[in-house]
């Protein structure tokens, strides 16, 4: 177990790890005066819980209370972190710890059940893909869900404007020029900030800044040419 940039595999020993099949999801519909049932649903994907056992094995009682506390310094964190476990090396989750964490001990070992909250309920590759000049191509997120990713236009003739598509959808970014040959433009489609050569520009107020979708996606952009880098995710 990884968890923080920290190996436990010295502190510690994973016996088993816990996760749910999906996390848990939440259909929100409303009721038709007059009609049976409910219309309109929809999903929502709440946070998940992975639950990992773990032994400390030591020469006595009193050494495995001092790793204890050892490791519970470790483990505690103020936000999520990142957390890696054997069952999935090439992924990781975004954790906090929580709840009552009991210490059962027995002769010279002691025995909890740590219990990690996923705000973000999706797992993430280890890996970040990359791909260069896409514009107008299928590009194929392998994940099972959306996730964000950023967006790097190049700018090869002068342009008013740009405006850059997730074909699937129709959802577009809309980016008032002018700009010129040679432009970079950068835009992050998770905290919605776009810039010009290292500059923050506004996008337009109509502007959709959509996730990367599953499965085969196309993007295109009115001018210049597109790269995107993202990391896949999967419920």
């Amino acid at each position: 177990m990884i968890f923080n940039g920290i190996d436990f595999n010295d502190y510690l020993v994973v016996e088993r790890i816990r996760r749910k099949l999906l996390p848990p999801i939440n259909i929100v519909s409303i009721n038709v005066p007059g009609d049976l049932g409910a219309r309109f649903p929809t999903v929502q994907v709440e946070s998940n819980i992975i639950k990992v056992d773990v032994r400390i094995i030591e020469k006595d009682r009193e050494a495995v209370q001092a790793k204890a506390r050892e490791v519970a310094g470790l483990l505690f964190t103020r936000e999520p972190k990142k957390l890696k476990l054997k069952d999935e090396p090439d992924k990781f989750n975004m954790a906090i710890l929580q709840g009552d964490i009991d210490l059962e001990k027995f002769m010279n070992t002691g025995y909890a059940v740590l219990e990690f909250l996923c705000l973000d309920p999706l797992a993430y590759s280890d890996n970040i893909r990359s791909f260069q000049n896409i514009n107008n191509k299928d590009i194929i997120n392998n994940g099972t869900a959306p996730v964000f990713g950023k967006i790097t236009i190049k700018i090869v003739n002068e342009s008013p404007n740009v405006k850059i598509t997730l074909q699937n959808t129709g959802e577009n970014i809309f980016l008032e020029g002018p700009f010129v040959t040679n432009d970079i433009l950068h835009i992050d489609l998770e905290t919605e900030v776009v810039t010009k050569n290292g500059i923050s520009i506004p996008a337009s107020l109509d502007s959709d800044f959509f996730k990367i979708p599953p499965g085969t996606f196309r993007l295109t952009t009115t001018y210049g040419t597109i790269d995107l880098e993202f990391r896949e995710g999967w419920l």
